[in-house]
């Protein structure tokens, strides 16, 4: 009887000892996994603040840029955004000029030779013009240089239209 005693003991001992360590180990797998969340959050953190200096960084870039610059999207050319120097080019706003279509904002004398050349840049994926006439509201012609390119912004396709150093007529 006392060897049955024994062995239960042995085996109550046993089972303690095993709950003990399955407890043990429960709560190591609960902290790694705890651990490997705050990592991930930490990660994502970095990459959110660094996200947010980039694009403050752009910004700044596109916002004082002494160039005019416009972004289309690609399907329709309709005006996603513009900088400054380019809105006061055209004597227009950003809210007036979001949505329209680039022939729209009366810039080009010839529509048609803009909108081939639209066609162009959808196919090549690139224009450059040296020397290209652009038409303010109050009438001034001003030679510019014109680049432009396609590209992918996230899940969008955009085109950057890009006219250089203004010389007024």
């Amino acid at each position: 009887m006392e060897d049955d005693l024994t062995s239960k003991n042995d085996s109550t001992e046993k089972n303690l000892k095993e709950l003990q360590q399955s407890q043990v180990t429960s709560n190591k797998l609960e902290l790694d996994s705890l651990a490997e969340q705050d990592l991930i959050a930490l990660a994502n953190l970095l990459a959110q603040k660094a996200f947010n200096k980039s694009e403050m960084r752009y910004r700044r870039l596109f916002e004082t840029a002494h160039d005019g610059i416009l972004i289309l999207d690609f399907k329709y050319g309709k005006i996603i955004d513009a900088n400054p120097y380019i809105l006061h080019m055209l004597g227009s706003t950003i809210e007036s000029a979001i949505g329209k279509e680039l022939w729209e904002i009366g810039i080009f004398s010839d529509i048609q030779a803009s909108k081939a050349a639209f066609q162009a840049l959808k196919r090549d994926g690139y224009v450059r013009y040296d020397d290209l006439p652009l038409y303010s509201p109050d009438g001034a012609i001003h030679q510019v240089e014109f680049i432009s390119n396609s590209y992918m912004d996230g899940a969008q396709h955009v085109i950057q239209w890009y006219y250089g150093q203004c010389i007024s007529s």
